[in-house]
């Protein structure tokens, strides 16, 4: 009887412990935090090449607020996001447009303007990958998680002890760049997003041949840098 009682309580002290190491920290979904007043303020540099106009770069602040929200068909809630900019934090915000953004057990979306991406794919598995252009017309576009849990600073020094890394696309041949990052943080969301969308110059010979391919010159395109600097309740 002893001996018995000595290896329930031995089982139930594993048992014990395994549930612990197995309970999750919170929902996925917290990574896309929505609800009324909930807001995000960004610093933006955009810069945009042309061959016909001289290089220009534009520093601005971007601001997301959940504004509303209502049913949806999936028996959950939409949510309303006005989007504002203004040129520095002295100046007043003025209104863009108008995102949504819901989620489920499944997936987070965001729908700019009339386009639905698959932000995040649930759960999080680091390495998973999904189509973030599954609920629109754009072709198959393959979003991976690069990191999960992990901690990230911003150049900012602002510092985020659970994070998502979500590699969009990252394309490099000798005629473009493509890559786009996205990084979201648990009960804060989006934190960072990197774009450089770029075509190089090409005409047809190699630097040998006195031509410029394979020297990554711009020829046109654009890069963006999105930093989260504030966000919260109003």
């Amino acid at each position: 009887m002893k001996h018995f009682l000595a290896y329930l309580l031995v089982s139930l002290m594993v048992l014990s412990g395994c549930g612990e190491e197995e309970t999750p920290k919170g929902s996925d979904g917290e990574y896309f935090p929505l609800q009324a007043g909930f807001y995000q303020v960004y610093s933006v540099e955009k810069t945009v090449y042309s061959e016909v106009n001289p290089t220009q770069t534009f520093l601005y602040e971007l601001k997301t607020e959940v504004v509303d929200s209502f049913a949806n068909q999936e028996g959950g809630l939409t949510f309303v996001i006005h989007i504002s900019t203004r040129a520095t934090e002295s100046e007043p915000w003025q209104f863009q447009e108008v995102w949504s953004a819901r989620t489920n057990q499944y997936q987070a979306v965001m729908t700019e303007g009339n386009i639905s991406y698959v932000r995040i794919s649930f759960p999080a598995i680091k390495s998973k990958e999904w189509n973030g252009n599954a609920l629109n017309s754009l072709g198959e576009d393959d979003y991976q998680f690069d990191g999960v849990g992990v901690s990230y600073e911003l150049d900012n020094e602002l510092e985020f002890s659970d994070a998502l890394i979500i590699n969009q696309h990252d394309e490099l041949t000798l005629l473009i760049r493509d890559r786009r990052e996205e990084v979201y943080a648990r009960n804060v969301g989006l934190i960072y997003k990197s774009t450089s969308d770029l075509v190089y110059c090409n005409d047809g010979q190699t630097p040998a041949e006195g031509g410029c391919v394979g020297l990554y010159i711009i020829k046109s395109g654009t890069e963006m840098l999105q930093m989260l600097k504030e966000y919260g309740q109003n």
